[in-house]
This record gives C-alpha cells, structure tokens and sequence, in this order.
C-alpha cells in the first residue's frame, strides 16, 4: 500500500551535493532530481517521527535509480523492568521511550519529543512498549525523590531491558562572581562523568542529582561558564540532607579567540562538524559546531599553551587532530583540512554461532578514525545485508545500543567488494541461576556480568551483558546465542567468581555459591 508523508532525507556522503529533503505523495512516490554522481545516504522517516528506513546508494554520471522502500510491520516491541541496586522491583516508576538519533553518515544527532511514549512501572517492576517500528530506542525512567534516572538505549523487540536505578546523593549550591552577583546557565557536574549535570538558574542556584557510588569514587565536581575561569571543587562529606557546595567564579583575563575553517582536500566546506579545543593543563574545553560555511569560533578561550584541537566530522571523512597548540592572547587563525574516506562494497550474512540468521538486526560500521561516519546495516528475513558505499579500511560493527555487540577485525579494500560473515550472539537461548552464600542464602543485588566471544581468522565477535539478581537471588539472561558463555558474579563482603557455561538447546541454570570475603 503506497505511503503518502514520509519524509525522505538524501545526504551526499562526500558533503558536496549538501542535503536533499522531500515528502512522499498520494501514491508514495517522490523524486530527487539533477544530483550529482557520487556516494549518498537516505533516511526515509514515517510521518509519526520513527526513523524507518536508512542505507546507502552510489549513482554514476546521468545514472537513474528507482527504489522500492517496503515499510515493515509496527509490531515490534519492547519489555523490561525497573528495580534498585538490591534487585527489589520498584513500582510507580514513569518509563519513556523515543527513537533515538545518532550522530553518523546518514542520520542526525536527537530525537523528536512527539515520539515520545510514557509508561508506568507495575507492582512487579514491569513495563512494556507495543508497535513500535525497528530501530534504536532511549529508554529513561524519570528521576525521583529517592532514585535517580535510568538510561539505556535498546532496539526494538529487546523483550528484558533491566533498568537499575541508583541511590541519589542530592548537592545544592550557588554561584556567585567575586562581588556576590549570581551566574546563570553555570555547567554543574562530575569531573568524570558528564553525564550527571546541572544549570544554574538566574539566582545562581543548582540541584545536582548524583549517583551515591560514583561521587564516592570521584568526589570532584567541575563548575564551567564560557568566559571564566574554571572551578573544581572536592564533595564534604554528605550530611542527612545531601551537601552544600557553593562556588566563585572569576572572569578570564587573558581571554583570546581562536577562529578557523574546515574545509574537504578539494576546498570544500565542511557543515555540521563538532570542533573541541581542550587543554589539560588549564582544566578549560571549548565546543563548537561548523556552520555552512564550515566556520567556527571561540570568541573567548582561555589564552595558554598546550591546547589540543579535535574535529569530528560528518559523512565519509576521517577524524582530524592537532597538539601543541599555543593561544596567545592575539588570537589564533587556524585552516583544516579534512581527508576524505575511499568506500568499496560490503555484503554479508549476520548469523549466530551455529550458523542460524539472525533476522531483523542492526549493526552500525565505522572505519577506524571516523567518528561520525557510521553506516547502520541491518539482516533481511534471511541474515543478508548489502551496503553500497561502505568506508574502506579497518571497520567496527557495534551495536550502539544494550545488549553490546562488537566485530573487529574486517578490513574493506578502496574501491573493492568483500562479503562477510557477521557471528553474533543473539536469539531465542536463556541462561538462568540462582546467587547465594555458602549456606545457600540467597544474595540481592549481585552484580552478574555475563559476556561472549567468537574467533574466526582475524575477525573477533564478542557481547557483554549486565544485571542484578533479584531478592531471591536469581537472575536471568535473554535473547542469548547458542555457545560457551563467560560469567562474572560480584557482591559486596563476597570473593568473586567466573565460571564458563555452555548456553543451547534446554534453558540452562546455574547455581553460583560465593564465599565470605576474609577482610
């Protein structure tokens, strides 16, 4: 049936011919003309906002191309639960779910909020998500009194997605410049961990929500306002109503501004580029993004020596990187020039370790030193996959998503073809256990590390999966391959252990007994 509304997106991947957009008509027709020869992407969103249809397409001089794009079925799903650092289901919890966005060749960085699907955490912990397209999904519990939120990103049909929420260590504070007036939008956050922050509002007031464990183990909290002089500050000790920590920023004053062009070898400009000049030394980090004309700037970095200066572009070039780089208070002029990816065709069949396919799966590949240039591919009902233009070179194919799949090893030639064979662990297997002491009591809350690895020549396929047990000590893996399974099993005042378990055939169990930790 044709398809009237979907958004049709067509991204040269060398950056010349730009962006082409267009919505499909009554008869789900829709075309691109006077392109130019060269490499493309093309995303095709359905008119509700899910990401659908996403590959690659190369067209030679006064070539015509005409795809058919068939839309699967809304029927896929995706399950889970939501518990504490005990394993303890939590009830009550609101879930949400959006099609998540990566920065990469083909597809933009973000997500779209009309997307959006909320759903609540039952008595049990359980929460569930139906029709929903393929793809990638942000899956976030919100924030509570008692709990922080819970990130992941899964594809769709993952049907045990554990969300373990953290035990929240609440810091409250002000900024203030030397004479007591508030700073406003002042980036609040761990040292180490960027993804726990906070802005000041126009009082100058934050509320940090960190996670007990990680502020533990990296008590340094980082106060970041362009234009001053950064602040890093070591936690007190946290009190019954979590820790007062003020700080004062003093202005730049030997501020300098440092400005550039990114351009292709053949003096192209390149848009959409993340540009971020660092330096370890001073403790600053700027950032910014090119824009069509592939400028950027930072009208206010710290003058100073031993800044380093990345750049990660978009489509098919590779990352660039320069050190020693001195900022005098004169400023500083700098012309990038970025080298551009050669591409070569890739075909192959995803399958698991006894040779099954593995249906409907997505992997991202990237050459080594290219970012943002990855290529999602995914298998047909049979395993197969093609990609048009692949970048040549040392390739990964990851996952980008929970359980984490990984395959190294594969090297595309400039301009050549290979067909590869992908081995993943993933399908129908479970692995189940129990975790309990010496005398069989059972432990909430251990952690259990289950992974996977597969040799064939130079190429390696490995997993790695996580969770908690349960109050009773159980635990339960899903969506597994067939083959011999690595497990690490860790709990506070115990001795860990690993064991090796073949998974395949009947649902198998294990019984794991730690032993008391003598110190």
């Amino acid at each position: 049936r044709p398809q009237s509304g979907v958004r049709l997106q067509l991204n040269s991947l060398k950056s010349e011919g730009g962006t082409n957009r267009i919505v499909t008509g009554a008869r789900g027709e829709a075309v691109f003309q006077d392109l130019a020869a060269g490499a493309y992407g093309y995303l095709a969103e359905m008119p509700d906002g899910a990401e659908r249809i996403s590959n690659s397409l190369h067209l030679e001089a006064g070539e015509q191309k005409h795809l058919i794009l068939r839309q699967a079925g809304a029927n896929l799903s995706i399950t889970g639960r939501v518990r504490n650092q005990q394993g303890t289901p939590v009830a009550g919890i609101v879930v949400s779910i959006e099609p998540h966005r990566f920065a990469s060749a083909v597809s933009e960085a973000g997500t779209r909020n009309q997307s959006r699907q909320n759903a609540r955490s039952d008595t049990t912990g359980e929460f569930a998500f139906g029709d929903l397209q393929e793809g990638e999904y942000e899956v976030v519990t919100n924030a509570t009194g008692q709990y922080l939120s819970a990130r992941m990103v899964v594809q769709s049909g993952a049907n045990s997605v554990d969300l373990i929420l953290g035990d929240g260590l609440r810091v409250t504070g002000t900024v203030t410049i030397p004479s007591g007036e508030p700073l406003d939008r002042v980036w609040v956050g761990l040292d180490a961990r960027r993804d726990r922050s906070a802005l000041t509002d126009a009082k100058g007031n934050y509320v940090l929500q960190l996670d007990s464990a990680h502020a533990a183990t990296d008590p340094k909290v980082r106060f970041y306002l362009r234009g001053y002089e950064v602040e890093l500050l070591v936690l007190p000790t946290a009190g019954d109503q979590g820790v007062q920590l003020d700080a004062l920023l003093s202005r730049v004053e030997n501020a300098a501004s440092v400005t550039g062009i990114v351009e292709s070898e053949h003096g192209q400009p390149i848009a959409g580029a993340t540009v971020v000049l660092r330096s370890k030394v001073l403790g600053t980090q700027y950032l910014a993004i090119t824009d069509r004309g592939g400028a950027f700037s930072f009208s206010d970095a710290q003058a100073g020596q031993g800044y380093s200066l990345r750049v990660f572009p978009k489509g098919l070039y590779l990352d660039y990187s320069r050190h020693q780089i001195n900022v005098s208070e004169d400023g500083l002029s700098l012309e990038i020039l970025l080298k551009s990816l050669e591409t070569g065709r890739l075909v192959g069949r995803m399958i698991d370790e006894q040779g099954s396919p593995v249906v409907g799966f997505r992997l991202w590949v990237a050459a080594r030193g290219a970012t943002q240039g990855a290529l999602p591919v995914s298998s047909d009902e049979q395993g197969y996959f093609e990609l048009a233009e692949a970048p040549a070179g040392s390739l990964s194919f990851d996952t980008r998503s929970s359980p984490r799949l990984a395959i190294r090893g594969i090297t595309l030639q400039s301009g050549g073809e290979r067909d590869v064979v992908l081995v993943l662990d993933w399908g129908e297997e479970e692995l189940t256990g129990e975790v309990g002491g010496e005398r069989g009591e059972p432990i909430a809350g251990a952690e259990v590390a289950l992974s996977w690895s597969h040799a064939s020549g130079d190429v390696l396929s490995t997993s790695q999966r996580t969770t908690r047990t349960n109050p009773d000590g159980s635990f339960r893996f899903q969506q597994l391959g067939p083959g011999q399974h690595h497990l690490k099993v860790h709990a506070p005042g115990y001795r860990s252990i690993e064991e090796r378990y073949d998974v395949g055939g009947a649902a198998a169990k294990v019984e794991i007994r730690l032993e008391r930790d003598a110190q």
